[in-house]
């Protein structure tokens, strides 16, 4: 084979190459967690809370859901006799922020959030 048939085919192997592997390298698109036909019910500052990526006092599990995705954690717990809470916690995409959601007879009761701290670092020359 010829140099330039060598170089031919060379061109055509990595052509192929990065149209196999180029859509693989970007970076994922953030996935839609709701169409609006299923958000179309809802009272319109649920609507425009859960396209803000926001969450309400009084949402429901799915609402929460559509907001912010699926949660970190969840657990169950009991405030009160004979009374069953769930709790969900989220972490900011920084993970410096913890928020938690608790839930009582299926709605959004209370929303917490917790400020995490980064590690104390000391700058100092060392002799």
């Amino acid at each position: 084979m010829t140099r330039s048939g060598r170089m031919i085919c060379l061109f055509f192997l990595l052509s192929g190459l990065t149209l196999i592997a180029g859509p693989g390298c970007a970076p994922p698109k953030p996935r839609l967690r709701f169409t609006y036909m299923e958000i179309e019910a809802y009272p319109t500052n649920v609507q425009e809370a859960i396209r803000n990526q926001e969450v309400l006092i009084g949402m429901t599990p799915m609402q929460v859901r559509y907001a912010l995705g699926p949660p970190e954690s969840a657990r169950t717990f009991s405030p009160r006799q004979n009374e069953i809470a769930e709790e969900w916690t989220y972490r900011s995409v920084m993970k410096m922020k913890k928020v938690y959601l608790v839930f009582e007879e299926g709605k959004v009761s209370k929303i917490s959030t917790e400020q995490l701290r980064l590690p104390t670092i000391r700058v100092e020359k060392v002799e």
